[in-house]
Parts: structure tokens; sequence; C-alpha cells
């Protein structure tokens, strides 16, 4: 018994011994300064880190890096491949309460955003008072690095126009370019295409750098010169491309367009804005605006039947009289609607009923679903009437043959008196 006791005790005062090495604190490791202090991407960054031991025991050989998840990988680079171990300034190991500062550092990419960016840095070292440590202990923690970007963000919008112009006169327009981003945009270049070909004379930069370039809250003009001697009287669109990179290599992309006019004859002018009445009628008639529709379309019918375009003209009638159609159905609809709303379901059935006759002339299945479902609401509202008209005939009945029944029965009573 006494030898169990003995044992015990000197488990117990070993036990106590070992306590510190499970029972230590973690060391700390913090941001002390960052070199930038406001980096960019594709800028070398280095983190001084400062390393305290609050343990309560010496920290052998410590061995630092930064792990990086996969969507990390994607922004930053680090320079130093694997583990950096710390340099301790000749000493074999830092003791508690001690510090030391090192270094790591690494790079952002050309897409990493502008934002505090939480990466983690892993520590191993040996701990305890072993010659060389006594067991590796492992510490993580995180350490926010904030990312500047300094992107360019164009606008352009045309200041000047020579608008409308004869065959042969060139067209010239001035473009304005102005930087509402952070950065400056470099490589700035315009290019052009027209629904017609509208061949490009030159585009020119009044900008002081070649290629041009724009500050930040800057502008540039730009005039951009057509050739005409070749191209169609009429109306025409001419597009505009501008591109432009920002300092880390990103290309960015802005788009625009204006619309400009070749004059013609006098009969080319009628024609071109009989053309332009029948788009006006054709835009209304595909948003169901018929009325509107109809108005262009005959002022276009009057143009094309002056200047003899008698083919145009008829394809102009056709239309008119298929909005025409479309409104008759429209109108029967809106009747029925009225009709419906008052309780009036039979004649609210027949001017559905009219409409879905038209729509289904016309091969409209969307309008014939829609007013067939109107119909039903019609009949479903008719039966419940007849059932209710039903009833009250036969409440009403039920109610005279039983009045007669009383009163012939009184009769018999007063019969038998007598």
């Amino acid at each position: 018994m006494k030898r169990t006791i003995v044992t015990l005790l000197a488990l117990t005062l070993l036990a106590g011994a070992l306590l510190p090495f499970s029972q230590a604190a973690e060391p700390t490791v913090v941001l002390s300064s960052m070199s930038p202090e406001r980096p960019d991407p594709l800028e070398e960054i280095t983190l001084n880190l400062l390393i305290s031991n609050t343990t309560s025991q010496d920290m052998w050989r410590p061995l630092v890096h930064i792990e990086l998840t996969n969507a990390q990988k994607e922004y930053f680079t680090i320079v130093e491949e694997g583990e950096v171990e710390v340099d301790l300034q000749g000493e074999r190991y830092l003791s508690p309460n001690e510090s030391v500062v090192t270094a790591l550092r690494i790079v952002p990419t050309a897409t990493c955003p502008a934002q505090k960016h939480q990466l983690t840095l892993v520590m191993r070292y040996r701990s305890g008072a072993c010659e060389g440590g006594c067991q590796w202990e492992q510490f993580s923690t995180d350490i926010s690095v904030q990312i500047f970007r300094q992107d360019p963000k164009l606008a352009f919008s045309v200041r000047e126009s020579t608008g409308e112009v004869m065959p042969g006169d060139p067209i010239e327009v001035k473009l304005e370019m102005k930087n509402f981003g952070t950065g400056i945009a470099q490589n700035i270049q315009l290019s052009t295409e027209s629904t017609v070909n509208i061949p490009l004379e030159e585009i020119t930069y009044l900008s002081a750098f070649d290629p041009p370039e724009l500050g930040v809250t800057g502008s540039i003009v730009a005039i951009a010169r057509f050739d005409t001697a070749d191209v169609t009287p009429g109306y025409h669109t001419i597009f505009f491309t501008l591109t432009y990179e920002d300092k880390y290599g990103g290309v960015h992309e802005k788009t625009g367009s204006i619309e400009v006019k070749i004059k013609g004859t006098a009969v080319q002018e009628a024609f071109l804005q009989a053309e332009q009445l029948r788009e006006l009628g054709e835009n209304a008639y595909a948003v169901s605006d018929y009325t509107t529709a109809i108005s262009y379309l005959e002022r276009a019918i009057e143009l094309y039947e002056r200047l003899g375009y008698d083919e145009l003209a008829e394809g102009s009638r056709s239309k008119i009289q298929l909005a025409k159609t479309y409104l008759q159905a429209r109108n029967y609809y809106v009747q029925g609607d009225r009709e419906f709303e008052g309780k009036n379901y039979r004649e609210a059935k027949k001017f559905y009923e009219l409409s879905l006759d038209i729509y289904a002339q016309l091969g409209n299945s969307k309008k014939v679903a829609e007013v067939r479902t109107k119909v039903q609401s019609c009949e479903d509202e008719l039966y419940k009437y007849e059932i209710m008209q039903g009833a009250l005939y036969g409440a009403l009945g039920l109610c005279a043959v039983y009045g007669t029944w009383t009163k012939r029965k009184g009769i018999v009573k007063r019969l038998k008196r007598e």
C-alpha cells in the first residue's frame, strides 16, 4: 500500500513538472508595418512581422510562411517559396517575453481587387528547455493587407457634328473623352463602323501624348473625318468604339453611336421621308399602337403614290388593313369588359366571341387563348344565374302549392261545421 502511494505521488510531481509544456500560451504575431503603405497591383509588398514569445517556453528556430487559399492564389504571388526561417540576430532561441522582427514579401496580381485581404500566416517552432527544443509547435493567425488600385474610367460623347451633308462633302465628328476614374488611361484608341461603308479618312487626337493618355479628371478631344463621296443618300449610323488600357495591362472598352444624313435630290429626299414614315408606322404596329401606325403609314402611302412606288404603297395598305382589323378586335374586347363589369354576361359573351373570331382569323393564338378564358368566365356566370333562377322558380311553385292546399283545407273545415 505504501509503495502504491509513493508511486502516485511521483507521477503527480512528474505531471506538475510537465504541465507548462502542455498549457503554454501561444506566441503573438502582428503586422507591424507594410512597405509601400498604399500598395498597388504588380507592386512588391514587404510585410514586416513582429513576433513575440508570449509563451512560457523558449522558441527554437521559428519558421514562417503565408498560406493562400485557391481563390487568393489568383490575386497574390509569394516571393519566398516555402517556409522562411526567422533571423534571431545570432541567438539560438527566442526567450519568453522577447520579440523579433522578420519580413515576408508578396506581389498582388493585375486583377487583385482593391479591398482588405485576410491572409493566413503560419509559424512553426520547437518549444521547451531541451537543447534545440523539445517538440514542434504550430501557430496560425490572420493578417489584413489593404490593396489599392488606380483604375481609369473613361466616358465619351459627341460634342459637335456636321450632321446633314451633301454627297462628297466630308462629315466631321468631334468627340470628347473624360476620365472619371482614379488612374491614368493609356493607349487610347477610337475605331469606327457604320451601317453602310462610310470610309474614315482620319482621327486627330488633341493630346500631347502619342499614343494618347488621359489622367484623372482630364479630357481629350478627338476629331473624326469621314469621306461621303460614294455614300448613298439617307440616314446612316456611325458606331464608335473607344479602347484604353490601365496601368496594370487591363484593356477596357466603351461604345457609342451617332446618326448622320447624306442629302439627296428632291425626289430622293421625298423617298427618304416616306421610308422614315413607314418605319415609324411599322414600329408603332409592333408595339400594338395601331392608331399611330395607321397615321404614319397613310402619310407614307401618299408619298409613295406621288413618287410612283405603287408596290411599296400596297405593302403599307396591307399593314393598315391588319392594324384596323386588330383595332376592331380590341374594341370588341374592351366592350366585352364593360358589359362584364356591369354583369351583363350575355352581352359580354357576344362581344368576346366577336373578338375571338377576328383573332382566330388573324392566327393570333395567344389572343385566342386569352379571349376564350373571358368567354368561359361569362358562361360560368350565366350557369350560376340559371341555377339560381331555377331554384327561385321552384321555391315560388312550392309556395303556390302550399297556399292552395291550405286554402282547400280551410274550406273543408267550414263545410263540416255547417
